[in-house]
């Protein structure tokens, strides 16, 4: 909760996080989404951590339609990259500080090494889509035969997401890899592996390494494209 509370004090007239601790008690699924950035945070070393906190805390005035506070969550989800490199065995693993200023260059997320060499990581977000997101907000009988074909706009999502995340590692360094955090329309599930699979055989044409995870189960993985090794 010290993240809660670090948000709270910085953003004293926003309401987003009022009654957390009353609806974590009552509801089920919110616990179990809280739960996963939880124990991810765990994992972090003290630099990380206040260098994480301090980014999510400058995003959490940020909104976006029908995500709320979608800018927020991105910024945490680097945890989730952060804990990958870790069970890889990488060294050095660190969040990087965002630096301040409109005018700054771009900037990966995450620094880390092997065999004594500097990488960089940068995480990207993918969430569902807009159409999918109004759904959801009405009370009314969907079959799942809706999800059976991927949204027509999501491939070029995860292309334009790598692209933009190849560039934030080309600012200030050479090798490393984007970490996709990934959400499907199919809440259901039903065609998910049918999903996974597509997005798989469409991210090997990509030259740079790629690692997917489905939404905050790091189980969910894909690893598309094999890091470098120097």
């Amino acid at each position: 909760m010290e993240l809660v509370s670090a948000t709270r004090a910085a953003h004293p007239s926003d309401t987003f996080f009022a009654g957390l601790e009353q609806s974590l008690a009552e509801r089920s699924l919110k616990r179990s989404f809280y739960a996963a950035y939880e124990r991810a945070f765990a994992k972090l070393d003290q630099k990380s951590w206040s260098n994480l906190v301090r980014k999510a805390v400058t995003h959490f005035h940020e909104t976006r339609p029908h995500q709320l506070k979608g800018p927020f969550f991105d910024q945490l989800n680097d945890v989730f990259a952060y804990s990958w490199l870790l069970r890889h065995r990488f060294q050095q693993v660190r969040v990087l500080r965002e630096k301040a200023g409109s005018n700054q260059p771009k900037q990966p997320d995450i620094a880390y090494q092997h065999q004594g060499v500097r990488y960089l990581c940068d995480t990207k977000t993918i969430n569902s889509s807009v159409q999918e997101l109004q759904n959801r907000k009405t009370i009314a009988y969907r079959d799942s035969s809706r999800y059976a074909v991927l949204h027509p706009t999501l491939l070029k999502k995860y292309d334009d997401a790598i692209k933009n995340g190849k560039e934030q590692i080309g600012a200030t360094g050479e090798h490393g890899l984007v970490f996709v955090v990934a959400w499907l329309d199919d809440f259901t599930m039903t065609y998910a592996a049918a999903h996974r699979q597509t997005i798989r055989t469409h991210l090997r044409r990509q030259t740079f390494p790629v690692v997917v995870q489905f939404g905050l189960d790091p189980r969910a993985l894909e690893h598309v494209r094999h890091l470098p090794r120097p």
